[in-house]
């Protein structure tokens, strides 16, 4: 994870610069606030927002809040998936 990740990231800028051209904010913005798809992306970034709060206050070593943690995690990225299907749809 820690050497697959930053190069994960790095592909993905590098063709957001190399395809700065072809992408359309205005069509990428509509999808995103269409009305399925901004009800999963909210879903998403209010789960992550709830893991920033676990971070801070639960005990990652306790076996219960782990789990809460982990399904929270599985959750929100869930949503953020559906949300992009949404748009492609």
């Amino acid at each position: 994870m820690r050497y697959v990740m930053p190069l994960g990231f790095l592909l993905m800028i590098v063709s957001l610069i190399t395809n700065r051209h072809s992408i359309r904010l205005e069509a990428i913005l509509a999808g995103v606030l269409s009305f399925p798809s901004v009800l999963c992306f909210a879903g998403g970034v209010a789960g992550m927002a709830l893991m920033m709060y676990f971070a801070f206050n639960l005990d990652s070593s306790d076996l219960k809040a782990n789990w809460i943690e982990q399904l929270t995690n599985g959750i929100s990225q869930m949503l953020i998936f559906l949300g992009l299907l949404f748009i492609l749809i």
